[in-house]
């Protein structure tokens, strides 16, 4: 005889526990979906502010500039009212990206979860792209072109490249000059980390006898070149590519590529203009040294281009082989001949060559970039570090 045995059903506090277990789950379930749908979209607007800055490039390729906005706007509600910069960008961007949480609802350049987009009012030299994110309260995704990097969002300041200048700690005031994306100083710094002019900042770092000295071209006929600092001193005991080194906040020293980025806007822009293609060929990055780019009967070449004040050099040129006919100054970026001081001590080739470093180290030599009154190209050249030698800085 088997005896039935008795179920025993659940009771009301029980069902009441599974219930609120089920619920909590079901909770952490939500909140993880909700998570996974916000960082979602804050990829998507990073994916969106990308697309925009491809179109911005494209851009700027066949116009030298970036569409102006002269204020922050909100580029939905710019694409909304027809406006000049969703209009700019269409061929490359048909449809101006919508916010993929508020699409179609952005009245004024204040709202949340917009993409905010300026250039500042005097010109396109450089823009700034601006998204909030939804993971973190108040943060934000910002991208910006070089030179752009400065625009501030609201009432701030902005720094315009090509009209503002520079102020060194030492209350030395540079000239700027905008070149394709790059922003760069049109004179060599003056900087020595003494605002009475009476020494050269203490760096304490020593690499190949390179004891960091900086100081002035001895016994010259003119005083307008700056000072020449050996690599450690320039570099103010960093080791990094790319360090600000001396230059102003904002500002570093520049890699060897930046330079190369530099001699390719030169070969397309000078006056026998060559396609980016033939001037990515004619400047190719790798580490090669010597001579590139055109060397001139006409001297319209890179180095020529690059060159500033025709009468600080030997027989007033880069050596256009007697055709008299420079394009000195034409780039803005005005290299002068300050020449060297070799690691002895001695001095040489002012009035004939510039040097100027990059941050970019070779062991215990540094990439330099390189213009001669003989030639109307461009050196690429290593040197060591204990050679001293002009500087001009690069916008971040």
């Amino acid at each position: 005889m088997f005896l039935k045995s008795k179920k025993r059903g659940f009771t009301v506090i029980e069902l009441l526990v599974v219930i609120a277990i089920l619920g909590l789950l079901a909770s952490v379930v939500l909140v993880h979906l909700k998570g996974a749908k916000v960082s979602a979209r804050d990829a998507e607007r990073k994916g969106e502010v990308d697309s925009i800055r491809k179109a911005l490039a494209f851009y700027y390729t066949e116009h030298s500039k970036y569409p102006v906005s002269g204020e922050w706007i909100s580029l939905e509600k710019d694409a909304e009212d027809g406006g000049l910069v969703s209009q700019a960008l269409s061929e490359w961007l048909p449809d101006m990206p919508e916010d993929p949480l508020y699409p179609n609802t952005k009245e004024s350049t204040g709202e949340p979860f917009s993409y905010q987009y300026s250039t500042g009012e005097t010109g396109g030299y450089g823009y700034k792209i601006r998204t909030e994110m939804e993971s973190v309260a108040y943060s934000y995704h910002e991208v910006s072109s070089v030179g752009g990097g400065s625009i501030v969002y609201g009432d701030g300041e902005e720094f315009t490249c090509g009209t503002d200048t520079v102020t060194d700690e030492d209350g030395n005031v540079y000239n700027i000059v905008l070149l394709g994306t790059q922003c760069w100083f049109a004179e060599n710094l003056k900087y020595d980390g003494d605002p009475s002019g009476n020494g050269c900042k203490d760096v304490t770092w020593v690499n190949n006898s390179d004891e960091g000295w900086c100081g002035d071209y001895t016994g010259g006929p003119f005083t307008d070149e700056g000072l020449l600092y050996q690599w450690s001193t320039a570099m103010n005991g960093a080791v990094t590519e790319g360090a600000q080194g001396l230059c102003p906040t904002g500002w570093h020293i520049p890699t060897t590529d930046e330079w190369i980025d530099l001699e390719r806007y030169a070969c397309e822009h000078k006056i026998d203009a060559n396609t980016f293609d033939e001037c990515a060929i004619t400047f190719p990055k790798d580490d090669i040294i010597g001579w590139k780019g055109q060397d001139t009967t006409t001297a319209n070449g890179e180095g020529s281009y690059l060159a500033g004040n025709e009468g600080l050099w030997i027989n007033h040129d880069i050596d256009n082989h007697g055709a008299g006919d420079n394009d000195f100054g034409a780039s803005g970026f005005l290299a002068l001949p300050a020449g060297c001081r070799y690691a002895s001590g001695s001095y040489n080739s002012r009035s004939a060559r510039t040097y100027l470093w990059s941050s970019t180290q070779s062991d215990t030599n540094a990439w330099v970039g390189e213009l001669s009154h003989d030639y109307t190209y461009v050196g690429r050249y290593k040197y060591s570090k204990a050679y001293a030698f002009a500087i001009r800085c690069l916008k971040d």
